[in-house]
């Protein structure tokens, strides 16, 4: 119009009428005021309703540098003002350098609270508003003594990892590569602390080398401090509904026993396509959290740092959420605090974990499915638990563990606990964890010719059952149980040295020549309490320990309970039956060669090797070695025999069905207790159905009786 020209003054109040972003228009000789128009005009930023938007630095075109200085705008004016304040975000930033959360005062780090945050519906060009991180070097946002934080409604994008999931192979390969997959310090970085990850929290102090720093942090770039202090940690802090993925690690806490870190939380996010999803970088971050996370894609969701180079490191918790495609669900040397998984599914992983340490860790209701043995052709331990903290399974389901003779490396600290799985696992070493109430779901799996059912809870209780006593049945036919592989091996005379190892001397050649080094031993003549049944005092196999050294005619025990005193014991040697798939061979007497064998898969050199009772095989023998179609025994067979069943655990005939025949067996070796059904029971004139008949003494056939069951039904 024809009006004049409005001409701004120091003090007025700006507002820009499409944003509603408001300004403080400054004195022209102001130094600090916080943008300038393209005019010269110097303007002061000022919150509305308790928020900023780092699109009020317009000035600023680098997008790293715009957001880093609406934050440190929040901080100091939160401080001026008492008054805290939101940084808001909204669209596509391309970050070329890190960004930090927190103040420095120019000689420390101060407390100091910051909230960012993007819309609620936080989409442009249906994508969320996001942090895409250039720098490979650095991590993304670091968050230094912060408290009562807050980062919502962002996906913060990394650059370690395209995006592109690894197959399973590129996954399960590393257990070849000799560094376990569990060491996160050689498998994500050389330095302990070069770790690129989204969001760190206190990751820094004085006494790390100079290798292990991130440069950009060690006080060599300009106007940013030397983050490598001593001094507190972080504490409630809150990441909710963001996006982290692209980075080796997506959340990763402290690794100082001195900045302490309480009260960290990530709920409702998304982690795709990071190496580890979460580390705890001390185990003196108390109340880590990841609540209702979702994620896929990732080497291990929950991992413990080294905590400072010393290991002691703790896993925390990760409640709900579903989590597809990982190598481990958690990695953790627990020598300071206990952790849980609670709630979790957990789809297409290869292993529950690693844990080792003094302190426990908990799965409590939660769903792991393991990626199927056999359709991945790589053997190898589904979890390796063997601290010394109680490791406890309690509820859920944990399965597949059917299809390929799959290992749980465990201690006997470890426990389940109103667990379902597919079918009993197999332990390495053999050792058997704790067992309460554990069911499996009779899976018949046709690839290993195995059906394997019962309760462990009911299979343990009972006397007969110890060590490595289990369930299997092959082909519908034979059912194993007992005491694992094993047989005695005389009277011998046990010197407890008292340091956990013991010593037998002067050991007689049968029996040496049945043992192996890593073969257990156990008395069968000591009471032992309850391991598996309730509480109850039973006859049953004590450990004596663990056969570590085989010199002359002197062996070597390891793992020797402290209690056990020195004397002479009946010995049981025993090995954890592996239930191999099941196999037939010829037998040739006097020769050690196991002929035409239609599987050899899984067989080792040092296992126990048996048949049927009465068969060709003798008491004691083991595999020396494993062919394609061959297997070599220590000892002799007695017997001719072709196509004839051999085992790994004890068998006995269970139950036989005969077509429509009538009648007990005319040939073949049976044990006391072998059963053949009737396929079609007839009823006799007082009413008694003929079911089978019961083998009443062993042999060839062995003795037969009729098993006849009442029709008539008991009176009201």
């Amino acid at each position: 119009g024809t009006g004049s020209p409005v001409f701004v003054q120091p003090g007025h109040l700006v507002r820009t009428s499409r944003e509603g972003l408001v300004y403080v228009v400054a004195d022209p000789a102001a130094t600090d005021h916080q943008v300038t128009t393209p005019g010269g005009v110097k303007l002061y930023v000022e919150p509305v309703a308790g928020e900023i938007w780092d699109r009020q630095w317009f000035d600023i075109a680098d997008d790293a540098t715009r957001v880093q200085a609406a934050i440190d705008f929040s901080v100091k004016y939160q401080l001026d003002k008492d008054a805290p304040i939101k940084v808001k975000v909204f669209g596509q930033y391309t970050m070329n350098k890190p960004i930090g959360l927190y103040f420095f005062d120019g000689s420390q780090f101060r407390y100091a609270s910051v909230h960012l945050e993007a819309p609620a519906g936080g989409y442009v060009n249906n994508q969320r508003t996001t942090f895409t991180f250039t720098d490979g070097q650095n991590p993304g946002i670091v968050v230094q003594r912060n408290r009562n934080s807050v980062i919502r409604n962002i996906s913060i994008k990394g650059a370690a990892n395209s995006g592109n999931l690894p197959s399973y192979q590129s996954l399960l390969d590393r257990d070849s590569q000799g560094t376990p997959w569990w060491n996160t310090s050689g498998a994500v970085e050389s330095g302990l602390f070069k770790y690129h990850a989204g969001i760190v929290l206190d990751l820094f102090h004085s006494g790390q080398p100079a290798s292990e720093k991130f440069s950009y942090y060690d006080g060599s770039t300009p106007d940013v401090p030397d983050h490598y202090v001593d001094g507190t940690g972080t504490t409630e802090f809150l990441i909710d509904n963001c996006e982290i993925q692209g980075w080796v690690i997506g959340v990763n806490t402290s690794g100082s026993a001195i900045q302490l870190g309480d009260s960290i939380t990530v709920r409702d996010s998304n982690f795709s396509s990071n190496r580890i999803a979460m580390q705890i970088g001390e185990s003196q971050n108390r109340g880590v959290l990841a609540q209702d996370c979702h994620g896929k894609g990732h080497d291990i969701i929950l991992a413990a740092g080294p905590g400072f180079g010393t290991g002691t490191g703790a896993g925390c918790y990760v409640r709900g959420g579903v989590w597809v495609f990982n190598y481990a669900l958690v990695a953790n040397d627990t020598n300071r605090g206990n952790g849980a998984f609670t709630d979790v599914y957990a789809e297409s992983t290869w292993t529950v974990g690693h844990i080792s340490g003094t302190f426990g860790f908990t799965f409590k209701d939660c769903n792991i499915k393991l990626i199927d043995g056999v359709e991945s052709g790589l053997p190898g331990p589904d979890a390796v638990m063997t601290g010394s903290g109680r490791v406890q399974f309690i509820g859920g389901f944990i399965g597949h563990y059917a299809n390929f003779p799959r290992k749980l490396a465990m201690t006997p600290s470890v426990s389940f606990r109103d667990c379902t799985m597919s079918s009993p696992p197999v332990f390495n070493p053999d050792i058997m964890p704790v067992f309460d109430n554990v069911k499996f779901r009779n899976e018949n799996t046709q690839k290993a010719g195995m059906f394997v059912s019962g309760e462990v809870s009911n299979l343990l209780s009972d006397g007969q059952f110890n060590c490595g006593g289990r369930l299997v049945t092959t082909n519908g036919v034979w059912q194993g149980g007992g005491r694992g592989s094993g047989f005695s091996v005389g009277s011998l005379s046990i010197t407890v040295v008292g340091d956990g190892t013991a010593t037998i001397n002067g050991v007689d050649s049968t029996s040496l020549g049945r043992m192996r080094v890593g073969d257990y031993l156990s008395s069968i003549t000591s009471f032992s309490g309850r391991q598996n049944s309730k509480g109850t005092i039973s006859l049953r196999n004590v450990i004596l320990g663990r056969i570590t050294d085989m010199t002359g005619s002197d062996v070597t025990l390891a793992g020797v309970a402290y209690s056990l005193t020195t004397g002479t014991y009946s010995v049981y040697l025993f090995t954890l039956g592996k239930t191999h798939l099941p196999s037939v061979g010829d037998f040739t007497s006097g020769s050690p060669v196991i002929t035409n064998c239609s599987n050899t898969t899984g067989w080792v050199a040092g296992d126990i090797i048996r048949t049927a009772k009465f068969g060709p095989m003798q008491n004691g023998a083991r595999v020396v070695s494993v062919g394609a179609d061959t297997i070599t025994m220590s000892l002799a067979a007695t017997k001719t025999k072709t196509a004839t069943h051999f085992y790994d655990v004890p068998l006995r005939l269970v139950e036989m069905t005969r077509g429509n025949a009538f009648g007990a067996p005319s040939s073949g070796d049976f044990p006391p207790g072998a059963f053949v059904s009737a396929e079609i029971p007839t009823k006799d004139a007082n009413g008694m159905v003929l079911t089978g008949w019961i083998c009443t003494q062993g042999g060839n056939p062995g003795l037969w009786e009729p098993v006849y069951q009442s029709s008539v039904s008991p009176a009201a």
